[in-house]
């Protein structure tokens, strides 16, 4: 059913006690700056972000096809290298979002599924498995289409890169907000590993480790694997037992051959799977307790609904509790991801040749309990798997006063949806028999979308004089998409679980053909070293799409809902400014961004027949501006402090959604996932206390401020601001390290989704992150 409005917000106020102390020593950092010694052996690598003279040396990026400082990079990043993601709880994708500023990731449906991802307030807030959003996934710079394969488990990388802003020359379609590049730990010449285990409060234990080394002079491989499990943080009182926990692992090898100086090939292959329980919402009640019976239930008010001081349409109250859930369903979620990636670098002479050629699959089940509840008021089963192939030929060239690169890039994706809905099936239980005839309904979608996208692609840069150069850049698209509606519905007739025949909604297959060009117009000015500043224009271009979700039984919104929505394109502009100095004892960014863009495509939830229904809309015209700025300093030996804030303004300029005859003007509303201040503070103090001793101490806080929704700004489902805080304190003897960690110091309990089902159903669902969490680790390195 409609589950875009299941994101990352709730009612009532969050903690938003902000930590000062952190905050102004981050942002004042004092008169020692100038006494600032180089930073120690074996000290920390701060975990952040567009710096690029950090710890003992650079952070080194891809962003642009190519091996550069981070601080070269004109465009806006924030990197996070693998062991500060591990040390930071960064486990899975959905877990950025927490420490990237401007950038919202939420799990609608839960760990296991899909995540939303919004940069600098553009994303897609919707949970069909066929729509994928603005914001490209790339592992080993292999696109992930599919959104179900985007949740995967974070382990032995090298590092994420985050770029902001659109991609749409390098990286191309679906990259118009920005884009996400995952970059796996490759074999090594010499042998080494690693085996890190990890034990914390709700049974939570996980044990990951890799090995790597040469096969031969020529040939060497890399294993890696990762074991979660956890009880989890819910409690299930009508199974008795706990819930929204983990089960899953997953495998990974790479084989890299050099048979000559100029030439390496690369293999990645991977495998996981996930079997467990799935995450459950809360179940809050949203009707005045005695107006059900009446027939005409009253709708409570915000703060009463998430007060526990309501009933749904089955007249059942909440549960006052938190975490507490009562669902009746015990299949499992399953889902199988594998893939293989395998990557062609061919150096001869100043010419690089690289080919990039994958395959993913994806096939997930989800029994999702809608209501929660031990009775079935809504219920639904997502099933889908996909079959993606990609291919990406380039060539490139870095000489002292220019580089380029061009290539071309092919992408077929196949992917099935097998699912169906069960609403009020169990309202005869309360209203007597025959009370669900016409009413309690189920329907059954099997839907295919297939996928075919072409692009040729190029960006070059040349240095108009010593300190200036000129970037241009282009990328031509065209994609065929098509995609079979198949859905049929039924009723409830002569009493409970007894149905007319099968009806059809729709048995159709709809078509669509885009073509789109990309560019980049940058100059970068470089007066002195350790300076950079910059200005560009770009454009971005996502492909049109179509609905995925269930289909409304009225023929004339199912007919709606049937119309590919228009590509969506943006316009924007930026400038910004890199900067090292007082001997790398400070790293201080700056960016400042408007986005300007035309069909923005949407999902808003409009009244049907069957409750709450998605429909695809595009927003004629919507806008959003704002900053990104990224502080480091070392004010001390072995002390780092990092602030990085986003500020962020988002608006939907003319939105007009014809389809919904209740509130069809959306213009001047917020775009969701978009917090007006967002924040990522740090202070890493490393303390040497012998020859290969050292005590590590961090300590880490993220703000959100308000998100609303989706475009209706609804108050039912709004995040209020909040604070988290993480603490972890680090002993290393040698090659052993043992650890101590506290996640969510402050217990502060906000929502990371939640859906308003008011209509019909009485109730809203937040779905909550986990509490305070903590633990005890050891790893081990040979």
């Amino acid at each position: 059913m409609g589950r875009s409005t299941k994101t990352n917000r709730m009612i009532g106020a969050a903690s938003a006690t902000a930590p000062m102390a952190l905050i102004v020593a981050a942002l004042l950092p004092g008169h020692a700056l100038g006494q600032t010694a180089p930073a120690a052996a074996g000290q920390t690598t701060p975990v952040s972000s567009q710096s690029g003279a950090v710890g003992q040396g650079d952070i080194v990026v891809t962003a642009q096809r190519r091996s550069e400082n981070i601080q070269d990079v004109p465009i806006t990043i924030e990197a996070f290298s693998g062991d500060s993601l591990k040390k930071l709880g960064v486990e899975a994708a959905a877990d950025l979002g927490k420490i990237a500023t401007n950038v919202v990731v939420s799990l609608p449906q839960g760990a296991g599924n899909q995540p939303a991802i919004t940069i600098r307030g553009i994303g897609l807030n919707v949970n069909n498995s066929n729509n994928s959003g603005p914001n490209g996934i790339y592992v080993d710079e292999f696109y992930l289409s599919a959104p179900t394969s985007q949740a995967f488990a974070m382990f032995d990388l090298d590092r994420v890169e985050v770029l902001k802003g659109p991609q749409g020359t390098l990286y191309g379609r679906n990259t118009s907000g920005g884009a996400i590049n995952f970059i796996t730990a490759k074999p090594t010449n010499t042998f080494e590993g690693y085996l890190d285990a990890r034990y914390g409060n709700f049974d939570t234990s996980q044990i990951s480790g890799a090995v790597s080394g040469p096969l031969s002079d020529t040939l060497s491989a890399r294993f890696a694997f990762v074991r979660n499990y956890s009880e989890g943080y819910n409690y299930n009182t009508f199974l008795n037992r706990r819930q929204n926990g983990a089960d899953d692992e997953s495998f990974r090898a790479s084989l890299l051959y050099k048979p000559t100086p100029d030439l390496r090939i690369l293999v990645v292959g991977h495998v996981s799977h996930v079997d467990r329980l799935p995450d459950n919402y809360a179940h809050l009640g949203a009707f005045e307790p005695g107006s059900v019976e009446t027939g005409s239930p009253v709708v409570c008010s915000v703060a009463a609904t998430y007060a526990s001081q309501c009933v749904d349409i089955y007249n059942q109250p909440s549960d006052p509790k938190r975490y507490s859930i009562a669902s009746s369903r015990t299949e499992h979620l399953k889902v199988t991801d594998r893939g293989v990636v395998g990557r062609i670098e061919w150096s001869p002479g100043t010419i690089t040749v690289t080919s990039v050629t994958g395959y993913n699959y994806n096939q997930r089940f989800l029994p999702e309990d809608s209501d929660s509840s031990p009775y079935r008021e809504l219920e639904v089963n997502w099933g889908n798997n996909s079959n993606e192939f990609t291919q990406e030929l380039r060539v490139n060239q870095t000489k002292e006063n220019y580089n380029w690169v061009a290539g071309v890039y092919y992408l077929h994706e196949r992917l099935n949806q097998n699912q169906d809905y069960a609403l009020l099936l169990d309202i005869d239980r309360f209203y007597g028999p025959g009370a669900g005839d016409g009413l309690a309904s189920r329907q059954f979608a099997r839907n295919t979308q297939v996928t075919d996208a072409y692009a040729a692609f190029g960006q070059g840069e040349y240095n108009l004089t010593r300190t200036l150069r000129l970037v241009l850049g282009g990328r031509f698209t065209h994609e065929r998409r098509s995609f079979l509606f198949n859905s049929q519905v039924q009723y409830q007739s002569g009493g409970m679980d007894n149905f007319t025949p099968l009806a059809q909604v729709a048995d159709s297959t709809s078509r669509l053909q885009n073509s789109a060009f990309s560019y980049r117009i940058g100059l970068n000015f470089k007066p002195m070293p350790g300076v950079l500043a910059y200005a560009t224009l770009t454009t971005g271009f996502k492909g049109g799409d179509f609905n995925g979700g269930f289909l409304s039984p009225d023929p004339a919104q199912a007919a709606y809902q049937q119309r590919p929505v228009k590509p969506e394109k943006v316009t924007t502009y930026e400038v910004g400014i890199k900067t090292t100095f007082l001997d790398r004892a400070v790293t201080f960014n700056a960016a400042l961004f408007y986005n300007d863009y035309r069909d923005m495509q949407l999902f808003a939830l409009v009244p049907s027949p069957i409750g709450p229904l998605n429909l695809a809309a595009n927003a004629e015209k919507a806008r959003t501006y704002g900053a990104d700025i990224d502080l480091t300093v070392r004010p001390v030996r072995n002390l780092t402090l990092s602030a990085q804030v986003g500020l962020l303004n988002t608006k939907l300029v003319r939105f007009l959604l014809v389809a919904d005859p209740t509130v069809p003007d959306y213009s001047g509303n917020q775009l969701a996932f978009s917090p007006k201040l967002s924040t990522f503070l740090q202070a890493q103090y490393h303390i040497p206390i012998g020859e290969s001793q050292a005590i590590d101490l961090q300590y880490s806080a993220t703000y959100k401020g308000r998100q609303f929704l989706d475009a209706t700004n609804d108050p039912y489902t709004t995040q209020q601001a909040y604070w988290t805080q993480d603490a972890r304190v680090a002993l290393t003897i040698s090659q052993l390290e043992l650890s101590a960690f506290v996640r969510n110091l402050g217990n502060t309990y906000y929502a990371t989704a939640a859906f308003n089902s008011i209509s019909p159903f009485g109730y809203v669902q937040p779905n909550y992150a986990p509490p305070r969490t903590y633990g005890v680790g050891a790893k081990i390195n040979f």
